[in-house]
């Protein structure tokens, strides 16, 4: 989920993040979602990076159970995952082609600003990095912390129009930064993310029009 304007130690905390009932039970990738290359002629350079991040899913998924996230500004597309490899015949670095996953219909227009991309990430890698940025390699060893954060959408539908601009109607950004403040080793989310049922309507007097306006 991406809250625009969260300091950079809130984003970084979101890095380990998993869908708990995945863990528990089964992958199980939105319907309407879609993967395929980027359609965007520019490969995103640092300044458009907005988020780097690693899920962990299960084997049948990937082999190493992380996969690799970057949210880039719309616009432009997907820079390569950049792995790292070091055994007894040396350093091998591999540049690995990222892939868009495009949000499925009743997400939008909520993601036309950026662009999520996708990556296995490959196992025995010791350093994983997307622009620069380092995100985790491998399953962490031990872990001592864990934060349990779920249903973070904001509400859109016939009944109820949630302020999706302010931080108070919709705390995802205050709570995303206490995590961050807490440095857990480990961030289990539950869902759910999407919770706009509804377009937002074109004159609402409780949110002063601030509903498709995210913070």
């Amino acid at each position: 989920m991406l809250v625009p304007g969260l300091t950079g130690a809130a984003v970084r905390a979101l890095t380990f993040s998993v869908l708990a009932v995945a863990t528990v039970t089964c992958w199980v990738a939105p319907p309407a979602a879609a993967t395929g290359p980027a359609p965007h002629r520019d490969v995103a350079h640092p300044a458009d990076l907005i988020a780097a991040y690693a899920l962990i899913a299960p084997s049948s998924v990937s082999e190493s159970q992380l996969v690799a996230r970057a949210i880039v500004s719309a616009g432009h597309g997907c820079p390569p995952l950049l792995a790292r490899r070091v055994s007894a015949q040396g350093t091998r670095v591999s540049e690995l082609p990222m892939t868009v996953r495009r949000p499925g219909t009743t997400a939008l227009p909520a993601f036309s600003s950026v662009v999520v991309c996708s990556r296995k990430i490959p196992t025995g890698a010791s350093n994983v990095t997307i622009l620069g940025r380092r995100i985790p390699a491998a399953l962490p060893t031990t872990i001592n912390r864990i934060a349990l954060i779920s249903d973070t959408g904001c509400s859109v539908n016939p009944l109820v129009v949630q302020d999706c601009a302010s931080s108070t109607a919709w705390p995802l950004r205050a709570n995303a930064e206490r995590i961050a403040s807490e440095n857990p080793d480990v961030i289990l989310d539950a869902g759910d993310y999407i919770y706009r049922e509804s377009a937002c309507p074109p004159a609402d007097t409780r949110t002063r029009g601030r509903c498709s306006r995210q913070r």
